[in-house]
């Protein structure tokens, strides 16, 4: 939500001095009070570009996870620590510019009175997407014999998550 409400403020030029940047790239101090990566990829390359390859990155690594269990010892560690690296690289790539094109594109149509009414609505999606996956994975869990290759098949359900929102 920090996010979006620091994107809000911004293109809806109400500045929030007392934003605090989300982890994840190290902020840089400028006149505009800090520009992370997120920031830099999407001022350079466009919202669009930074929101998709995010989401194409952070499916990328759902994929690596199994490959990457299958693996032994410390090249097991790298490879998980890479895969959830590069999901936190998307991860960034997306997160601030979501809510910033979606902000960009309500003020263009003169509809800046939705942004609040978007996001709360994308947010119960979210939640309930959320509480029914949950759900469907519990009951896959009971009802399935559990083997690598179920365990498999929800980390690449889930990759198939990440595809699906980018498209």
């Amino acid at each position: 939500f920090g996010a979006f409400a620091a994107a809000a403020h911004d293109h809806l030029g109400q500045r929030d001095p007392g934003h605090v940047a989300r982890p994840g790239f190290a902020r840089v101090q400028g006149d505009q009070g800090g520009a992370g990566a997120d920031q830099f990829v999407a001022d350079r390359l466009g919202r669009k570009f930074s929101v998709v390859s995010g989401f194409a990155l952070s499916t990328l690594a759902w994929v690596l996870v199994p490959s990457a269990v299958r693996l032994e010892g410390s090249a097991q560690l790298t490879a998980l620590c890479g895969a959830f690296a590069i999901a936190g690289v998307g991860q960034t790539l997306y997160s601030g510019a979501e809510e910033a094109w979606v902000v960009d594109n309500l003020r263009s149509a003169d509809r800046a009175d939705l942004v609040g009414e978007y996001f709360a609505k994308i947010r119960a999606f979210a939640s309930l997407g959320g509480v029914l996956a949950g759900g469907i994975a519990l009951a896959f869990l009971v009802l399935a014999t559990i083997d690598r290759i179920v365990l498999d098949m929800l980390w690449y359900i889930g990759a198939a998550g990440f595809a699906l929102s980018t498209a």
